[in-house]
This record gives C-alpha cells, sequence and structure tokens, in this order.
C-alpha cells in the first residue's frame, strides 16, 4: 500500500463509504482504520442515545479504494458490518 505517491496526490478523486455496525464494535473498526494511517478518514454520523449501532462514513482517495474494501472483507470476518453506501 502506497498513498503519497503522484497518482494519489494528483487524481483529486475521492471514495465515499458508509457502514453500519453495532455499538459494540465501533471501537474496534475505529482502531483498525487508525492504525492504517493514510488509508482514509472517518466520521461517525449522527445517532440517537440508545442506538445500538452506528453509522460510520469513510472517504479518501479512490486510488486507496481497493485496499479499504479488502480491509473492510477482512474486518467483516471478525464482526458483522453493513454497507450502506458505497
Amino acid at each position: 500500500m502506497v498513498y503519497m505517491n503522484n497518482t494519489y496526490l494528483s487524481s483529486g478523486q475521492l471514495f465515499k463509504s458508509t457502514i453500519r455496525v453495532e455499538k459494540e464494535h465501533a471501537v474496534f473498526l475505529y482502531f483498525i482504520i487508525e492504525a492504517l494511517e493514510g488509508i482514509c478518514f472517518y466520521s461517525t454520523l449522527d445517532f440517537e442515545k440508545g442506538q445500538n449501532y452506528r453509522d460510520i462514513e469513510f472517504s479518501g482517495s479512490i486510488e486507496c479504494f481497493d485496499d479499504f474494501q479488502t480491509i473492510l472483507k477482512k474486518i467483516s470476518q471478525e464482526i458483522p458490518l453493513t454497507v450502506l453506501e458505497n
């Protein structure tokens, strides 16, 4: 995975993906994404108090999308998640 190359800097295109994960597994997902610095950014979408899931929006360079998909596939083997938007 190489993120800071000329293609990454010059494409100007971003991917956006929204994932739903159980609240209890959200921290694990955040940990993995943060450990893979540079793959994407994430933001937890608004939720109601007591809701048992979190919707998380990810965005990043289009060149990282295949790597992001591979990571999500591996994570989904460990925790249940639903892709809401890709």
